[in-house]
């Protein structure tokens, strides 16, 4: 057994609980993997940007910071992070946890109750290529620290008194830099290995989807990145759990690895409870069990196995951003089904908002089966040229809609499952 190395950046008169618990027993994890040594991405090369503009041999150099200079690099994202933390009135506390050669940089704020009801903890970056989602992390880590001003209607100071939270703002570090250099179509990290389809849950060997870096491993668990996600999670117990995606919209919960097993009824309905009432203000999109919604199976994924952990409630996968025409074309479908459902509903002498989740959203499996193919197709030419703008917004302005907007949505999440918690309207998973 190797154990994870620990190095805390940073001392805080009192060390929450949770974290002190963080020792090198408790975080020993399986032995190192032998490594797969697959071709893991593309070298860049194009004379063109995603906007289409004429690139510079500077620009192309310079990668991220030459294109989009909004965007965090890696060492920024670490360094502002600390800086954040530093300033967080002793409630933040910023760790290492090393094992295999990668570092996860994980940040824990912590709750006014040293015994929390409610523990989130939020995955960000899994996937290298989705740069957006650890912006939105970094923004999320901004309004808890108080720096900055939160859109939501919830009070931050209001969900800090039961909520403590626990980030991985980069979750697939060695190949996220690779990506900051040009390489913006790479998923998977440096052994070609997809981090989302590495955890034990229904795990299936070669479970890939035609077109995509979804290769799962040789075994569950068998990368550094997973094994130290898997000791921090059986260690933390989160009573709320999230990994943030892009690439398309949709709000999702388990289960991803089948498209007809749904959780119990309790769960069930809490969770798409937290989803509906999320849906209106930050996203208008499909929401409900993933593999069901979306139209494919997904074994192996962070999302299924959190919510297999003890003391797990809720668990939950958010898609926030796309290429816009996606966006325009997905909104107005929606706005369609949602239309001509709720016209059927009353014509039969039904109220929308009193039915069932299944009942009012059976749009959105057929919408989603109906773009997952193409979807699908689309991404089986992967060029540098289509990635960025098809998982990261493309401007300034965009980007931070799109941060203010999930940063506030986390939030409000966190205000959610915490209520139900205390109403014991949630219950642990049953497969």
């Amino acid at each position: 057994m190797a154990p994870v190395a620990i190095y805390q950046t940073m001392s805080p008169s009192i060390i929450p609980a949770p974290v002190a618990a963080l020792t090198l027993t408790a975080l020993a994890i399986v032995a190192d993997a032998e490594p797969l040594n697959l071709l893991a991405g593309r070298s860049l090369s194009r004379s063109t940007n995603w906007l289409g503009q004429p690139e510079s041999a500077a620009q192309v150099k310079a990668g991220l910071k030459g294109m989009a200079p909004w965007y965090h690099t890696s060492s920024e994202l670490q360094s502002e992070a600390k800086r954040l933390v530093d300033g967080c009135g002793g409630r933040a506390l910023m760790r290492n946890h090393s094992h295999g050669g990668v570092t996860l940089e994980t940040i824990y704020i912590a709750a006014d109750r040293p015994d929390a009801t409610n523990r989130v903890f939020i995955t960000f970056g899994e996937h290298s290529r989705e740069l957006i989602s650890p912006e939105t992390g970094l923004e999320h880590l901004r309004q808890l620290c108080g720096e900055s001003a939160t859109t939501s209607k919830v009070k931050v100071e209001d969900v800090l008194k039961d909520s403590s939270f626990t980030l991985v703002l980069n979750a697939n570090p060695r190949s996220r830099a690779k990506v900051e250099s040009g390489e913006y179509c790479l998923r998977t990290n440096p052994n070609g290995v997809d981090l989302n389809r590495n955890y034990n849950i229904k795990w299936e060997p070669g479970a890939t989807i035609e077109g995509q870096s979804t290769n799962p491993g040789p075994h569950p668990f068998s990368e550094p990145e997973t094994q130290i996600m898997k000791s921090l999670l059986e260690t933390l117990r989160p009573t709320t759990y999230l990994t943030v995606h892009s690439g398309v919209k949709g709000m999702y919960m388990p289960w991803a690895w089948s498209t007809d097993l749904l959780e119990n009824d309790t769960s069930q309905s809490s969770m798409m409870q937290v989803l509906r009432a999320l849906d209106k203000d930050h996203c208008r999109c499909p929401y409900g069990a993933a593999g069901k919604e979306v139209g494919y199976a997904a074994p192996g994924t962070s999302l299924d196995f959190a919510r297999t952990i003890e003391g797990n409630l809720f668990s939950f996968a958010f898609e926030i951003a796309c290429s816009k025409d996606a966006d325009a074309d997905f909104l107005s479908r929606y706005q369609r089904e949602e239309s001509t459902k709720h016209r059927t509903l009353l014509q039969h002498g039904k109220s929308p908002v009193a039915a069932s989740p299944a009942t009012v959203r059976p749009h959105v499996a057929s919408l989603l089966q109906a773009a997952s193919h193409a979807f699908r197709v689309e991404h089986q030419s992967e060029e540098g040229n289509d990635c960025f703008p098809t998982y990261n917004p493309t401007s300034r302005k965009e980007y931070e809609e799109v941060t203010k907007n999930w940063a506030a949505a986390f939030l409000e999440m966190a205000h959610l499952t915490r209520n139900l918690i205390r109403k014991g309207a949630a219950a642990p998973a049953k497969l």
